[in-house]
């Protein structure tokens, strides 16, 4: 059986990971911090050093490394230093993956002390090996103590109230507001001006269904205008084969047009609206047995 060495410092980083876990509800992640440096003395100009997990002595070999426990993602980097002198640019402290350099790297000039890349991040999986180097252009003068952190960040178990199955999400629970804190129906959606919703096939059709399953009940859709206004709904499109705009009834019930509970029209039969070329001569609505 072959085993595999791991340095002191690599047992250090993960008890530091563990110690500094803390969790963000606003992200729904779980952040962990990784550390690594050189604490003690400097490192002169021209030369490329690995960072020491946690705590320790920067080495010219790639020693210090931590293993990823799970998935997730390495981001938000900060770096800083004790004192510079350092004349020359292009320096550069980079995080890498199995040995490879990650876009989560920061680069600085001459006598700088502090940076971060905030901007770039990098996909992990469990089993990954992260470590960290630091190179400095060639000139004079060194660099003390220099210092790294970046956050690992993996999904948090319980700050969410989605429940993944799958590629989908669900929710069993209360009512989803879009645009209102307290939303009043399953789905509750509030804003200003034009609101819409939009329901597009980009194959097959397009359909909103509302359906009751329990006896006695009804399936209703209303349009309400709550300033006095009149509440409008246009059926149609530009495809003019086929019917535009389809009411049923069930048997023997009425399809009822009405305003402040007084009906207007009531038809028990088929109505048939044949238009004409011009509007002056269209004819009204037509029973039909």
């Amino acid at each position: 059986m072959k085993t595999r060495s791991v340095p002191i410092a690599t047992l250090f980083a993960v008890i530091a990971l563990m110690s500094m876990t803390t969790k963000s509800s606003a992200q729904n992640e779980v952040a962990s911090v990784f550390a690594f440096g050189h604490s003690s003395g400097s490192i002169n100009a021209g030369l490329t050093r690995y960072l020491a997990a946690f705590d320790g002595t920067a080495a010219n070999a790639d020693n210090f490394r931590i293993v990823i426990p799970q998935n997730g993602t390495l981001k938000n980097l900060y770096w800083a230093a004790a004192a510079s002198t350092l004349t020359g640019t292009g320096n550069t402290i980079t995080v890498l993956k199995n040995g490879v350099s990650t876009s989560l790297a920061a680069t600085w000039n001459t006598t700088t002390t502090s940076g971060n890349n905030t901007i770039n991040s990098e996909t992990v999986v469990a089993g990954n090996v992260i470590s960290v180097r630091i190179q400095l252009g060639t000139g004079s003068g060194n660099i003390t103590r220099p210092t790294v952190s970046f956050e690992f960040l993996t999904p948090g178990s319980s700050s969410s109230q989605w429940i993944s199955s799958g590629n989908d999400i669900y929710y069993t629970a209360g009512n989803v507001g879009i645009g209102t804190t307290g939303p009043l129906d399953k789905l509750h959606i509030n804003g200003n001006g034009l609101v819409r919703v939009n329901v597009e096939a980009t194959t097959g059709d397009a359909r909103f269904l509302a359906k009751t399953n329990n006896a006695g009940t009804y399936t209703v859709f209303d349009l309400e205008n709550d300033v006095g206004e009149a509440a409008h709904m246009s059926l149609g499109g530009s495809n003019t084969i086929g019917r535009h705009l389809q009411i049923f009834a069930g048997p023997n019930l009425p399809i009822l047009f009405g305003a402040g509970g007084a009906e207007l029209l009531e038809q028990h039969h088929r109505w048939l609206y044949q238009p004409v070329a011009t509007s002056a001569s269209a004819r009204p609505l037509q029973p039909q047995n």
